[in-house]
């Protein structure tokens, strides 16, 4: 931080608590000032009517990307039609219990 920069950190949190939000949607004017000198909600209220200090407007998403990926899943075809991992690891063997296999080896 600059030697003539103010840290604007306890104001910050009193305006993000004023406004109910987080610290990162406050957005401070450049009026450092007035707001530097602020050391209680009432002060923090006030400069938030003025419009010194702002709420950020909330992020909007693009749809985009979700519609293709439904899409996407909506044209592949359904499990049981695929192979599967497991099918591609071992023979008849694999998908036999364990206990069935030592009874055919213990007893044939």
């Amino acid at each position: 931080m600059d030697e003539g920069m103010v840290s604007l950190k306890f104001q910050k949190r009193l305006a993000a608590g004023i406004l109910q939000c987080g610290r990162g949607k406050v957005w401070l004017a450049n009026g450092v000032n007035k707001i530097s000198m602020t050391d209680f909600r009432q002060n923090t209220r006030k400069l938030v009517k003025d419009g010194f200090i702002i709420r950020k407007p909330s992020k909007i998403y693009s749809k985009s990307r979700a519609r293709w990926m439904k899409e996407a899943k909506r044209k592949e075809p359904p499990p049981h039609q695929t192979r599967h991992q497991t099918a591609a690891l071992g023979g008849a063997a694999t998908t036999s219990p364990n206990i069935q296999l030592h009874h055919r080896r213990a007893f044939t």
